[in-house]
């Protein structure tokens, strides 16, 4: 139920692309994409429906995608997003403690949870006779879920316990809290999604009851349905258990817009790590900006499989890594193009590098290859290909692309846009959003004090 950086969280993510490396590009364009009749309902109390049928699945999936995330939160309440994650189970005026799971999974369903950078996302997974009683647990809760202190203490305690071992024990997912916090000084992105561990200390009952009231309403939540169910069916249910919610009063909070960056900005942590690890990233634009897509096929062509640019130079060739790894982690406002190498025991870190910098840098300077090309268009269109396979993937990307790209229809764009761009294209993009002034640097060492690889701060310094 913690939020992870998982597949689930990296709808266009390129690890199982692979599996169709030989296929053509026009063959994983002509599968399937979301249905023509995903119909789109707005409650009278603002609650928004995007319903998606499809009598050929076995199951439906219902997913409840609120307004809560670190985008929304504030100094002092850093992480009380992650922390609703877990409160939301604790039951309601209808239901008991964990009795949301006990249900779903007594009629055969599952139910689970994520708290992303843009949202949290609670999912129901069930057979089409579940579907009601979905509906009805969800509604019960979004008006009625019971908070106590208890029910705090425990939580808190649990989400602490999952924030230390992530900083033991995930060093490239504690890595990129780091990064973050690097390369945004003012949005919120700056925070880790799962908090901070001084503000998870100190939230209060009351704090959580304002943002209950603020944020899980009504006219700030995205509902989609997908799978096997009737569309006038649900529509008559959702109106009968979430339309007498009120809709809520939450507002958008204002976010200071990011100052240009003009040099580069590094820093350096200790963590229980064999070797050290070194991280890469540039702030690149969300999710909607149309360099997005070059972007996507720029990060598979530098990291995704073991015949890429960077694994095959410094951990095949090279052997100064025994894995290096990068995303681009899209996000609604901002994302993040990242790369990560674990270096050997004894590695020259400084070599390390210099040499991924140059693989970077070579992206402005020259063409990629055609083949090249080809083979990152081929993992990006076959990576969402196979995620529409599933009624909980195809719900995933549903609610993923209409919240962050602003509609989901815009999938169909994508994947249009995807095999139109060039060489060319991705030579101006690697331009314009990674050089050198724009980076930012974070080694993570076992030891030493001593920064690894370069010695200069750059701008702002090591933090």
């Amino acid at each position: 139920m913690a939020a992870k950086r998982s597949s689930t969280m990296k709808t266009l993510g390129l690890a199982i692309g692979v599996l169709w490396a030989g296929v053509p590009v026009a063959k994983a364009l002509a599968a399937p994409r979301f249905p023509d009749e995903v119909r789109g309902v707005t409650l009278t109390n603002g609650l928004r429906l995007l319903l998606a049928p499809d009598p050929g699945t076995p199951g439906v999936d219902l997913a409840m995608w609120y307004d809560s995330s670190p985008r929304q939160e504030r100094p002092g309440i850093v992480g009380i997003s992650h922390l609703f994650e877990h409160l939301m189970f604790h039951g309601s005026a209808h239901f008991g403690p964990q009795d949301h799971r006990r249900l779903l999974v007594a009629h055969g369903g599952a139910a689970g949870a994520y708290t992303g950078a843009d949202f949290l996302s609670f999912y129901d997974t069930v057979p089409p006779d579940a579907l009601e009683l979905a509906l009805r647990l969800e509604a019960d809760r979004m008006a009625s879920l019971r908070l106590t202190q208890e029910g705090l203490e425990e939580e808190r305690r649990t989400v602490l316990a999952e924030n230390a071992w992530r900083a033991s024990s995930a060093p490239i997912a504690h890595g990129l809290d780091l990064l973050y916090g690097v390369a945004f000084t003012s949005h919120p992105y700056r925070w880790p999604v799962l908090g901070l561990e001084a503000d998870l200390r100190h939230i209060t009952l009351k704090e959580c009851r304002d943002y209950l009231g603020a944020r899980f309403i009504p006219s700030r939540t995205l509902v989609t349905v997908v799978g096997n169910f009737d569309t006038t069916q649900v529509l008559a249910w959702s109106r009968r258990y979430f339309e007498p919610i009120p809709a809520g009063r939450g507002t958008e909070p204002p976010r200071p817009k990011e100052p240009p960056r003009t040099a580069e900005r590094r820093a350096h942590a200790q963590a229980a790590v064999a070797s050290p690890l070194l991280l890469v990233g540039w702030r690149a634009p969300g999710r909607s900006d149309p360099d997005w897509p070059a972007l996507a096929l720029l990060s598979a062509i530098l990291t995704r499989g073991s015949g890429s640019r960077l694994p095959r130079g410094l951990v095949e060739e090279q052997r100064s890594c025994v894995r290096v790894e990068g995303d681009l982690e899209g996000r609604r406002d901002a994302s993040l193009f990242y790369v990560a190498a674990t270096t050997r025991r004894g590695a020259d870190s400084a070599l390390v590098e210099r040499s991924l910098m140059a693989a970077v840098e070579k992206l402005s300077a020259e063409p990629v290859t055609e083949a090249e090309l080809e083979k990152a268009k081929r993992q990006i269109e076959s990576s969402v290909v196979f995620g529409l396979q599933s009624t909980r993937g195809r719900a995933q990307t549903l609610g993923v692309f209409q919240l962050l790209n602003g509609d989901y229809r815009l999938l169909t764009r994508y994947l249009d846009r995807v095999p139109a761009l060039t060489a060319a294209d991705l030579q101006r993009v690697a331009r314009r959003h990674l050089g050198r002034g724009g980076r930012c640097v974070v080694w993570i060492s076992p030891a030493s004090n001593r920064p690894p690889g370069g010695s200069g701060t750059g701008e702002g310094g090591a933090r």
